[in-house]
C-alpha cells in the first residue's frame, strides 16, 4: 500500500541523493522514475522544520542542564566569559546531536556544506529519525503542499501529475488552517507542542511544528 511504501524510508537520504536540499531544487529530479512523496519542496520544508523542532528540544535541555552548573559555582571561583558559556553549550550540543550544532547554519547558507547533507539521518536518538519519516506520511504532506502552493485542500500528493508544470513553487501561500500536528493525530501518531518554522526562502512553509520527546 502507499503507507507501507513510505514507510522506513530516509528522507535525509532522499534529498541527499536527488540534491534535494538546494533552494533552487523544486521539481522531482525524474518525474517518470521518482515518487510523487520524494517532491524536493514539500520534502525538504517538512524535513527541515522538524529538524529544527527536534534541536529546538536538545539545545533547551542543554541549555537547562548547563545552567544548573553554573549556578552552583561557588561564589568565590571565577566564573566563565561569554564566549566560554557559549563554547561549552556549542560542545555539549554536538555531543549529544551533532547535526543539531549545524542544521541552523546550513539552512541559511542553502545547505553547501558537505556536512549540511548528510546521506542517511544523522540524529543519534532513532526516535528523532522515526520521527522525520513521518515527512513521508500522506497526511503531513498534504499540509506542506498547501501552505507551499503545490496543493489545493482536499488534494494529495500522490494524485499530482508533477511533470505538468515541472512541480514548481507556484505560490508561496500562507497555509491551510490545520497544522502538522492535526495531520498527525489523524495519522495515529502523537503530537506535542513547540517547534520551529521551516525555512524555504525567505517564507515559513506555514505549518506549525510538532515534537518527538528528546531521549
Amino acid at each position: 500500500t502507499e503507507d507501507d511504501a513510505s514507510s522506513g524510508r530516509d528522507p535525509f537520504a532522499v534529498l541527499t541523493r536527488s540534491d534535494g536540499w538546494y533552494s533552487n531544487a523544486t521539481s522531482l529530479p525524474d518525474p517518470a522514475a521518482t515518487r510523487n512523496d520524494e517532491h524536493p519542496g514539500i520534502l525538504r520544508s517538512c524535513v527541515l522544520e522538524l529538524a529544527l523542532d527536534y534541536c529546538a528540544r536538545i539545545t533547551a535541555r542543554a541549555t537547562n542542564d548547563y545552567l544548573d552548573v553554573l549556578g552552583r559555582i561557588p561564589e568565590a571561583d571565577p566564573f566563565p566569559s561569554l564566549e566560554e558559556i557559549e563554547s561549552t553549550l556549542m560542545d555539549n550540543i554536538k555531543e549529544e546531536e551533532p547535526y543539531c550544532a549545524a542544521v541552523e547554519s546550513c539552512a541559511l547558507g542553502n545547505f553547501e556544506g558537505p556536512e549540511c547533507r548528510p546521506e542517511k539521518c544523522p540524529f543519534e536518538n532513532d526516535a528523532a529519525c522515526r520521527y522525520v519519516e513521518s515527512c513521508f506520511d500522506p497526511l503531513i504532506q498534504a499540509e506542506y503542499g498547501v501552505a507551499l502552493g503545490l496543493l489545493k485542500e482536499g488534494e494529495r500528493v500522490m494524485d499530482q501529475d508533477w511533470s505538468a508544470d515541472g512541480g514548481s513553487l507556484v505560490t508561496k501561500g500562507s497555509g491551510s488552517g490545520a497544522t502538522a500536528a492535526a495531520a498527525a493525530a489523524a495519522a495515529g501518531e502523537t503530537a506535542a507542542s513547540g517547534g520551529s518554522a521551516a525555512t524555504e526562502g525567505s517564507a515559513s512553509a506555514g505549518v506549525g511544528g510538532w515534537g518527538v520527546p528528546v531521549a
